[in-house]
Formats: C-alpha cells, sequence, structure tokens
C-alpha cells in the first residue's frame, strides 16, 4: 500500500498491517504483550514509512511522560556535558526523550526555562545547583514536575552531590599542610551561583582556623574562561608580596592561571601552588599535572535520572545522595617556597 505524502498517523500503520489501531498502539507502548510476528509486521511498516509516535497521546494512554529535562548554567563546560551526557544514558535505555536548556548562570533566565519547559508535558527536571529563589520550586510543585538538584547536597529538597564549602577547605587544607599562607583565591562570579559562593567561604575558613587573616586583595571573583583567570592571576603576580599558593573554583580557572604563570616563567609549584576542582579530562595532560578534586559528573546524571524514573513509575522520589570527592594529588602543588615568609 503506497501511503499519503502527510504525516504518517497510527491509522496508516493499522491499514498498512490489516491489524487494529489498538494492536498497533499496544505494539509500540508495551510490545512485551504482543506477539512476536505481529510485532516484527508492525515494526517493519513504522521502519518502511518512518512512522514517529505522537508523544503526547502516548503520555495520555500511558499516563506518564516520555520526556524530561535538564537546565544547566552553560553548555560551554565539559562537567556539564559529562552531567548530561549520564542523565541522557539512562533516560536512553528506558526510551524516554531529553530536553537540555542553559540558564547562563541568571536565576531569572532559568525561571524563564522552566516556564517554557513546564508547557511541554514534561517528566521532571535535573537542575544544577540551589542557587533560586523559593519560588522556582512552588512553581514545579503546582505543576507536579518532579525535580532533583544536581552538585550540591541539600537534604531538605531532592538532589544528589555533595557540600562544596567541605571539599573546597578540603584542598586548602592541602595547601596549609603544605606549609602554604599567603593563599589567593580565584573564584566563580558569585552571584547566581551558590558553588561558587561555597568554594570560597570553605577556602577562607580553612584559612581562619589556622589563624590566618583574609586580604580581599588575595581573592578575584571571574567568569569560568581561560582569559579571565588568566588575568586575574596576573594581578596575583603583580603584586608586592605574591602569593605562594592559588586556589581555583574549577579546573578551567587553574588552567588559566597555570598557562599565565608559565608566560612569565614562574615555575609551578617551585615558586607557586595551583588547585582547581572537577578533574577534567585535560587536568591530568596540563603540565604540571593539575591537583584538584574529581567531580563524578556522569554518575552524577546517572543517579539523577534514576531518582526521576523512579517517580515516573509512581514510586516516592528516593533520598538525597551525599557524595564524598576524590581528591587528586598531582604535580601543580608542593610545599611553600623556602625564601618565603610563612605569614602574611
Amino acid at each position: 500500500m503506497k501511503l499519503p505524502k502527510r504525516q504518517i498517523t497510527i491509522m496508516d500503520i493499522a491499514r498498512e498491517t490489516g491489524l487494529s489501531k489498538s494492536t498497533v498502539s499496544r505494539a509500540i507502548n508495551s510490545p512485551s504483550q504482543v506477539a512476536e510476528e505481529t510485532l516484527r509486521t508492525i515494526e517493519a511498516a513504522i521502519k518502511a514509512h518512518n512512522y514517529i509516535p505522537d508523544g503526547h497521546a502516548r503520555s495520555l494512554v500511558m499516563q506518564r511522560s516520555f520526556t524530561f529535562a535538564a537546565v544547566v548554567p552553560t553548555l560551554d563546560n565539559a562537567i556539564f556535558a559529562a552531567l548530561l551526557e549520564g542523565f541522557q544514558s539512562v533516560m536512553t535505555e528506558h526510551d524516554r526523550h531529553v530536553l537540555v536548556a542553559a540558564s547562563n548562570y541568571n536565576a531569572a533566565q532559568e525561571m524563564a526555562k522552566l516556564r517554557t519547559l513546564a508547557q511541554l508535558n514534561i517528566g521532571g527536571i535535573v537542575l544544577v545547583g540551589g542557587s533560586r529563589e523559593p519560588a522556582a520550586y512552588e512553581f514545579l510543585d503546582s505543576r507536579h514536575i518532579p525535580y532533583v538538584l544536581t552538585s550540591v547536597y541539600d537534604e531538605n529538597v531532592p538532589s544528589i552531590g555533595w557540600d562544596n564549602e567541605h571539599e573546597a577547605r578540603r584542598l586548602a587544607n592541602l595547601l596549609l599542610d603544605l606549609g602554604h599562607r599567603r593563599i589567593a583565591v580565584i573564584g566563580g562570579i558569585t552571584r547566581d551561583n551558590d558553588r561558587a559562593v561555597a568554594r570560597i567561604a570553605g577556602y577562607h575558613d580553612a584559612m581562619r582556623a589556622r589563624g590566618i587573616e583574609i586580604d580581599p586583595v588575595l581573592t578575584i571573583e571571574c567568569p569560568y574562561d581561560i582569559p579571565s583567570s588568566r588575568a586575574a592571576m596576573r594581578r596575583f603576580l603583580d603584586l608586592h608580596q605574591r602569593p605562594t599558593a592559588v586556589v581555583c573554583g574549577n579546573d578551567v580557572q587553574a588552567f588559566g592561571a597555570i598557562f599565565e604563570c608559565q608566560s612569565q616563567q614562574i615555575r609551578i609549584p617551585e615558586d607557586i601552588s595551583i588547585t582547581g576542582f572537577d578533574d577534567l579530562a585535560m587536568a591530568a595532560h596540563v603540565q604540571p599535572p593539575l591537583t584538584t578534586m574529581r567531580s563524578p559528573a556522569a554518575n552524577m546524571g546517572h543517579r539523577a535520572a534514576e531518582m526521576l524514573l523512579e517517580v515516573s513509575n509512581g514510586r516516592p522520589m528516593p533520598r538525597s545522595t551525599r557524595l564524598e570527592l576524590e581528591l587528586i594529588l598531582r604535580q601543580s602543588t608542593g610545599p611553600v617556597p623556602a625564601h618565603t615568609p610563612t605569614s602574611n
């Protein structure tokens, strides 16, 4: 049978195969309930005519959505790409579709994305961090859209992640244990970014705990890109009394700091130690290899998908999960230079 040159419908597939619409629908939505030979006939007709089932109709029939979403701060960061890859791989295994949006580290833009996605009958959404107004959660709750926060841990909100302040303290304590006292911070822009706030706070808390007064000159907020991070490092290197170590908000900022030091023939770690955060693939290959915290982004996306699928299948949302990060010790950190004063 030659089917019309319009959009193919389930009725067309039924007429093509000589089967009822309900049988074709059952083959699409519950293939295990259809005889093997009948299923092969229907699948062959679907493939031959590039039939695409109506997702909205399918959702109505099965009383569940087959589309999920993720809103990340930016698509220009490998850590979020890994998160999305883990999330999408699980959803694909369960015949679910994924929509992706970026908020550009802006809470208002994120809210606009949520309003748009809510119109698309999504079954759940992954968010990054907790920097948003309570109204965002109230909106999702009012639309009965389950959500999971990632990259942070919050026992009061469905989440899977870590305590960024705690993990940042671990990095600062590593440098303090190596004798560093004049430690600078290159952090992310803290507006609408709770992870950046927490990491800077963690670095400062660790220093205060050792009796070190925080010098505001030694903390710079900048975008997560190499040019901005190089500029921040340049400012530190221009100081009369340079820092002996620099902790960065993520690996990209650390790469920028390393490149600027190399351009000025500053040795790492002999003259200055540098740490990152995330353990991007490049961290092990930059010279010198970067000391950092390993963020299990892909696994986090995988587990966030599983949490949303639990709710989609009519079960309660699993409890929030706190992850402990692995400190990856490489060659970008070393003891404080012997000629450097031990206090600021």
